[in-house]
């Protein structure tokens, strides 16, 4: 799985869970900011970025 397509699946996952329904270029837009900004982290960073997307909408990851 890709950088992208990790976030893509967070982003995806957070939104659904805080009720919310995006169109797929909104998610891809979105996940490709977060994977561009991560793109040299480690896996923990990741992880962090997708907890914290979640808690920014009320959601746990």
């Amino acid at each position: 799985m890709t950088l992208e397509e990790r976030f893509k699946l967070a982003v995806r996952r957070a939104y659904g869970a805080a009720g919310v329904r995006l169109q797929e270029h909104h998610a891809a837009s979105l996940a490709s900011v977060y994977a561009d900004w991560a793109q040299e982290a480690d896996d923990g960073v990741v992880a962090r970025v997708e907890r914290a997307l979640a808690a920014s909408l009320g959601v746990r990851a």
